[in-house]
């Protein structure tokens, strides 16, 4: 369920980084990567339940 919304939102996300590369704004386009970045490290770590560390 986590995915669509993921998806969604780093789509905006993307084309807030688009907006800020055309407008010159790198300090936003590099806060909208991150931002993206965040949004999908959170989706995979509620979907998979654990961030890979001490499993067996």
């Amino acid at each position: 369920m986590i995915w669509p919304v993921a998806r969604i939102v780093c789509f905006a996300l993307i084309g807030a980084e688009l907006w800020a590369l055309l407008a010159g704004e790198r300090q936003l386009l590099h806060l909208f990567a991150v931002l993206a970045l965040g949004v999908l490290a959170v989706a995979w770590v509620l979907t998979d339940g654990h961030s890979g560390e001490g499993q067996r």
